[in-house]
């Protein structure tokens, strides 16, 4: 891990196993360390830097848009 980028978040809510079930079928960078900060309530999140080159407004146009849809429904497969 060194000289790798990271990301480093410190959040008031969060959830780890959505994070892992998205990073799992690749819709979020792998999370590399995960704790709450007893006392604080806050959650430390340390997951992988990943370099994109679209943007979500990006995302929302055209073929893109069905894509995320499509990632979106794999990710949550209960029907609505």
């Amino acid at each position: 891990m060194e000289g790798e980028t990271i990301v480093v978040k410190f959040a008031r809510r969060y959830s780890r196993q959505a994070h892992e079930l998205l990073a799992g079928i690749s819709l979020a960078p792998k999370l590399l360390h995960y704790e709450v900060i007893e006392g604080a309530g806050i959650h430390f999140v340390v997951m992988e830097y990943l370099v994109t080159t679209s943007t979500v407004v990006d995302a929302l146009k055209g073929e893109g848009r069905a894509m995320h849809i499509g990632s979106l429904r794999k990710a949550n497969p209960c029907p609505t």
